[in-house]
Formats: structure tokens, sequence, C-alpha cells
């Protein structure tokens, strides 16, 4: 008995609180997260900056600007969008996230004037992450409400502009297969026959969006780059890392394994299902339930 009342006792005196549903939990998350990004953006709109690079012993291989420049558009695409969908989700909730819509107006601007990054070297095409995620940024911000006014016709049409040029740079650095990849092979050719399943996926979701704000997208090559999507399914639902025309995953020091496809399945199925619900379907390949 003095042991119940000992606890009782101890009961009366902690300050119990409720614990956060998971829900509270996640929105506390991305509200510490948009902060830190709205504290992280560069005077110029960009997000991200090498000016602190890792000493890791592969900084030889970075240390063209370009290469980085790339790396920074893609990161201020994702981030734009980010902000974005941020204050869309405030507007459902009856408030109006002005932090959110100015960072992303800025990131926006740079986008426009800085996306269009050149290859950094004869081996190194990572200036297509700039292409596809900088095409990205546009495409989602000129189908968003903030930017649908009479009075943005101007920013509408810079932004299509701007989206324009970075299709026609991907274009030229579409493989045969119908991909893009971040790297060219030994032979320096100006048009990389490399391609990756994640990366392709990206340029399909973002060439749909810019299809249907009617902005010039080739078909024919939309119709390659999804059907190259589809050349790295598995049976078993997975994706290969690369586009090939038999995918082989494996090899236990090969980045090219099954494992390895739980981050590229959603995005791949994402745009293998997009592509086909717009009529990019090759025949032989089946549908994606």
């Amino acid at each position: 008995m003095l042991g119940l009342a000992a606890w009782a006792l101890l009961a009366q005196s902690v300050d119990f609180q409720e614990v956060p549903t998971p829900r509270q939990h996640a929105v506390a998350n991305l509200q510490a997260s948009k902060n830190w990004l709205l504290g992280q953006q560069e005077p110029d709109g960009s997000f991200g900056h090498w000016r602190n690079p890792l000493l890791d012993g592969s900084e030889q291989f970075w240390f063209n600007p370009y290469t980085h420049y790339s790396w920074q558009v893609a990161t201020t695409a994702i981030a734009a969008t980010a902000l974005l969908d941020s204050a869309d989700w405030a507007a459902t909730k009856g408030m109006r996230d002005a932090p959110s819509l100015v960072a992303a107006e800025k990131a926006l601007q740079f986008l426009q004037e800085q996306s269009n990054v050149q290859r950094p070297s004869d081996w190194d095409t990572d200036h297509t992450w700039a292409l596809v995620y900088g095409l990205a940024g546009l495409t989602h911000a000129a189908g968003h409400p903030h930017f649908s006014g009479p009075e943005r016709r101007e920013w509408q049409a810079t932004t299509r502009a701007s989206a324009e040029r970075l299709i026609q740079r991907l274009e030229d650095y579409q493989t045969a297969h119908g991909g893009w990849a971040y790297y060219a092979d030994e032979t320096k050719a100006v048009r990389p026959h490399w391609a990756t399943s994640f990366q392709t996926a990206v340029a399909v979701l973002t060439l749909l969006e810019a299809r249907a704000l009617d902005w010039s997208v080739d078909e024919d090559r939309l119709g390659r780059a999804v059907h190259a999507v589809a050349q790295c399914r598995l049976p078993n639902g997975a994706y290969s890392y690369s586009v090939d025309l038999f995918p082989t995953p494996g090899g236990l020091d090969r980045i090219n394994q099954i494992k390895g496809s739980l981050g590229r399945i959603p995005l791949c199925d994402l745009a293998l299902l997009l592509g086909q619900e717009n009529g990019f379907q090759k025949e032989g390949v089946p549908d994606l339930d």
C-alpha cells in the first residue's frame, strides 16, 4: 500500500504532457524544415553552395565550377518546388505563407536566368541535373495559381522562354536509348550513350508538365523517354539503374543492384504510369496498373 501511495503522489507531482500525434510530429518537422530553408537562401535566390567542399579525396573530380553550378540549380529548383507546396498547404488552412512565396519567387528568378548551365567537361554531364530539375521547377511554377493572373503574363513568357531553352538542351543530350544520365563514357562523344532510369523518369515527368502547358515538346522524343523508363522495369517491379537493351542488375560491387531500386521505383512507376496515360505506349511494353 505504501508503494502505491508513493506512486500516486509522484504522478500528481509530474507534469505529464500529451504525446504528439504522428501528424503533429510531421507538421512540426515540416515547419522546421521550411524555416531552415528560408534561412539558407543565397542573396541571388539560389540554394546550395560549394564554399565548403568535402575534403574526402574526391574533390579532385569536382574542381570544375560548372559541376557545382549544376547541382546548385537542381537544388534551387527542388527548394522552390517545396516552398510553393508549403504555401499550398498553408492555403488549405486558410493562411497565406508569404515568406515561402517570396523565397520561391526569388529562387525561380534565379532559375530563369541561371539554369541553362554549360557542360562541365567531356566526361562530366552533370549539367543534365540542372536541365531536368531546372525545367521541373519552372513547369511546376508556371502551373501554380500564384503565377497565373493576368498581371503575370510577362513572368509567364520569361518562364516559358527559359524552359524551352532547357528542353532544347535536353534534346541535345538525349541518348539513342531515349534517356539521360550525368556522365559520358570514355569515347568523349558530344551525345552520350549512357542513360539512367531515374534521371530519365524526372525528365519524363517534367516534359509531360511542359506538354500540358502547351510548350514546345517533341512528342517522339518524349515517347522514347517513356519507353526508356519502361525498358528498365524488371518482372519483379524493380528498375535497373541504367537504361540498357537488356537490363542486367547484379554484381556485389556495382551500383546496378535490385536492392538499390527502392528509391527508383516510385519515381519510375509514376513516370511510366503518367506517360502511358498520356498515350505514350510502346508496342510490347505492358501497361502499368
